[in-house]
């Protein structure tokens, strides 16, 4: 699946790059949807709608993601062991989504959107080029331990 998304985003700004002059993609606020306003004509209202239901996907699957990794980071000692703790009739990590909600509530105490963004992007980015440089390392400094998931 991942090929066919990286095709399906690379043809994405293709089409951008087609349509739209350079001029136009540096004044838009939202490229998907000046290039909705040019191609679908009178359909172009459906370009925003797309847009707001990919960013939800987007979200959910990082709300699920981030809470189960609390949920094992606590279970491997990583983070305090009251985030460990599930729900036994749901079967979620209740106390790994309550900490995310109280930081995402903290973080929307700014009243500037674009910082946000910014500061989230960047904090993203860092631990996930940490995540990577910690795998990097352990590869290199210890190649012989067991590691439950690998590829081939």
């Amino acid at each position: 699946s991942l090929p066919l998304v990286t095709l399906i985003y690379v043809l994405a700004n293709v089409a951008y790059l087609a349509v739209l002059t350079p001029a136009e993609i540096v004044a838009s606020n939202a490229i998907a949807v000046t290039f909705g306003d040019r191609v679908l004509g009178f359909l172009s209202w459906t370009m925003p709608l797309m847009v707001a239901m990919s960013a939800l996907g987007g979200l959910s699957v990082h709300i699920m993601t981030s809470s189960r990794m609390c949920f094992v980071g606590a279970r491997y000692g990583h983070f305090p062991v009251m985030l460990a703790q599930i729900n036994v009739s749901k079967l979620t990590p209740t106390p790994s989504l309550v900490f995310l909600n109280l930081l995402s509530l903290v973080m929307l105490c700014t009243s500037d959107i674009y910082a946000l963004i910014t500061y989230s992007s960047f904090v993203e980015s860092f631990f996930i080029m940490m995540s990577v440089s910690g795998i990097l390392w352990l590869r290199h400094k210890r190649p012989n331990i067991p590691r439950p998931i690998k590829s081939r």
